[in-house]
């Protein structure tokens, strides 16, 4: 008989040896059971757990998962995503490893790694993809678990980035600039600071997703830079990113001078290149310095300001619930009660 079993009160101790591991495992029989059964199902669970992944290592198994799972069913830009996590870290990380002997404690140590050069956000998205990974594996039957379960996400680099926020003064001579500059840089900007719009949700907008009559752009696709592809046009970001919003006429009367060239309102412009082009704006008319997403912030910050509800920002944003825009501008909302505690 394989194995080995020792009583010890009323519970036994089962030990294997497995390719050079020894396995044990401490069980109490239940009525009608036996040991001996007991433990040809343990040593068979040993062997079955060992073979099933020991002639495949991390590397192969991860191209797997990217040929099978990653490509045929998710977006071009997370493919990507994955692929500069893979490359990055866990190939030279784990590359090598059989799956079987990839350890919790293992991935434990690899995130903890991380703690001094990355934020917790990206080291919580390594995680993630590894996970992933391991989930895969254990659906595959190359696994008998996910190792990632139980790994904790340790402490990052604070990378975060301050939102700049224009006043209604700022706002109108930004706008006053802006009347001087090339027309589709006028509407573009306009997009970000009037409507709220992502600077990839504006660059694949279609003529088709402007209503000129009720004074509506429909939001149902962005665009994407992919090493090796160039910029690309595929859905949203999520799906509450899909929406309807109402726009000033002002602005959709400056979108009626463009030439129609393309499906696309303003052609296959890169994403950077509107990025370059602000940066160069703000600086020519000594405007305060601040992202191109900064006039998406603006937007909110000053609908907030006005008055309107957080439902209906929240829809104009296009986030995925209410707690994610009122934790974004939480700064707006404590000086809403601040006005308010004045009021009575």
């Amino acid at each position: 008989m394989a194995g080995s079993y020792t009583k010890r009160g009323n519970s036994y101790r089962l030990r294997f040896t497995y390719k050079g591991k020894t396995y044990s495992k401490t069980i109490k029989l239940n009525k009608g059971q036996k040991i001996e059964r007991e433990l040809d199902k343990f040593v068979e669970e040993i062997k079955d757990g060992n073979n099933i992944s020991s002639n495949i290592n991390f590397i192969i198994f991860a191209q797997k998962w990217l040929d099978d799972y990653v490509r045929p069913n998710l977006r071009e830009r997370t493919v990507q995503g994955y692929k500069d996590y893979l490359n990055l870290r866990l190939i030279p990380y784990f590359g090598n490893m059989n799956l079987s002997d990839i350890q919790l404690y293992d991935i434990q140590k690899f995130v903890n790694s991380l703690s001094s050069t990355l934020s917790s956000e990206t080291i919580r998205k390594y995680r993630n993809c590894l996970s992933c990974i391991f989930n895969y594996a254990v659906k595959w039957n190359f696994l008998k678990f996910n190792p990632c379960n139980g790994v904790i996400v340790p402490k990052g680099l604070d990378t975060s980035v301050k939102p700049v926020f224009l006043t209604k003064d700022e706002v109108k001579q930004l706008l006053i600039c802006l009347n001087k500059e090339e027309l589709k840089y006028q509407i573009i900007v306009r997009l970000a600071l009037q409507c709220g719009l992502r600077r990839s949700e504006i660059l694949a907008l279609t003529w088709k997703a402007i209503d000129f009559n009720n004074c509506t752009i429909s939001i149902f696709q962005a665009t994407s830079t992919i090493k090796g592809i160039g910029t690309i046009v595929s859905g949203t970001k999520n799906e509450s990113s899909i929406r309807t919003i109402h726009v000033k006429k002002e602005i959709l009367d400056l979108i009626k001078k463009l030439p129609k060239e393309n499906e696309l309102i303003f052609g296959y412009i890169h994403n950077d290149t509107v990025t370059k082009w602000f940066n160069k704006f703000l600086k020519k008319y000594n405007l305060k310095h601040m992202r191109f997403h900064d006039l998406r912030h603006t937007h909110a910050t000053l609908l907030i300001a006005n008055g309107i509800d957080m439902k209906t920002v929240s829809s104009r944003l296009g986030h995925s619930n209410i707690s994610t825009t009122m934790n974004i501008y939480t700064h707006v909302l404590s000086e809403n009660d601040k006005k308010a505690s004045e009021v009575i």
